[in-house]
């Protein structure tokens, strides 16, 4: 399961501007929600820009 905290390290790790400001806001959202859901954004934008 990947947590809020592996989310933000690899968006960090990455160091992409806009991957960092994706995990911001995905990480905002599952914040409020707790959907799990939202913290599946950031590392597939991870992913994409590989």
């Amino acid at each position: 399961m990947t947590t809020p905290a592996d989310v933000l390290a690899r968006a960090v790790a990455h160091g992409g501007e806009h991957v960092i400001k994706l995990a911001d806001t995905a990480l905002g959202s599952h914040e409020r929600t707790s959907s799990p859901r939202a913290l599946t954004a950031a590392p597939a934008a991870i992913e994409l820009d590989a």
